[in-house]
């Protein structure tokens, strides 16, 4: 089942799921050679020479490519939604130049670490500030 491995790069996307995750994007970044999907999954093709995967998995798991998805996802299970690749073509992706797209990933990948730290940063302070509780003290007024 040749058609079903995927390689370092490959754009995924889910393509049955419940209602709030069906059409979240991925992109698989192993470099093996010996990993194959579900068929609960697809891969999107990605024309390089028009889209970089980074920027496409970005719009998917946009505002707007998640309202797509789970508009369009369909199935008598509420637990249980799939989109297809007709569902799927019918979302208008904006497709700006190759070197806007590079932009937009570096910009939202420099956002994302600083969203990082800021979380590590709130993570120790909450945790020194537990230190001081009144449990951990003795309750001891000053």
């Amino acid at each position: 089942m040749i058609g079903a491995i995927i390689g370092k790069g490959d754009l995924l996307i889910s393509r049955s799921n419940t209602v709030d995750f069906v059409g979240f994007a991925g992109i698989f970044d192993e470099d093996r050679t010996d990993v194959s999907f579900p068929d609960t999954m697809m891969r999107l093709p990605v024309n390089m020479k028009k889209a970089i995967p980074d920027y496409l998995e970005l719009v998917l798991l946009s505002n707007r490519g998640r309202r797509h998805m789970m508009k369009t996802a369909s199935g008598t299970s509420s637990s249980m939604k799939k989109i297809n690749r007709k569902t799927l073509a019918e979302f208008r992706f904006p497709v700006p130049d190759l070197d806007t797209q590079r932009q937009i990933v570096s910009e939202f990948n420099e956002q994302k670490k600083h969203r990082e730290t800021i979380a590590n940063h709130v993570s120790k302070i909450s945790r020194m500030l537990s230190l001081f509780s009144y449990e951990k003290l003795g309750a001891a007024h000053v």
